[in-house]
């Protein structure tokens, strides 16, 4: 089994890849420091991730900032990106 966990480098993901690894391989994905580059903040179609996932564990946050182009990022991140992982990851396997 596979899985993909998304915000790899959160403190969610980082809790749950020692106890995931155990019986699955774990690929992380997130802006830094992970197996996968992955920006949520990006347009859907650079959006690139590995092949042959059967899981994914969606952990990124944004927290925002002081003006309107960081709270713009964190509704991007937090709200939008869900959407756009679904889009490109999972909506494609339901549909065969």
């Amino acid at each position: 089994m596979r899985i993909l966990t998304v915000g790899g480098t959160s403190s969610l993901a980082y809790s749950l890849k020692p106890i995931l690894s155990e019986s699955a391989e774990v690929i992380t994905a997130g802006r830094t420091g992970c197996d996968v580059y992955l920006n949520l903040n990006d347009r859907i179609e650079s959006i690139k991730l590995p092949k042959h996932i059967d899981t994914v564990i969606n952990t990124p946050a944004h927290f925002g900032g002081k003006n309107y182009g960081y709270v713009y990022q964190a509704e991007n991140v937090n709200a939008l990106g869900a959407l756009k992982l679904y889009l490109h990851v999972l909506e494609p396997m339901c549909c065969i």
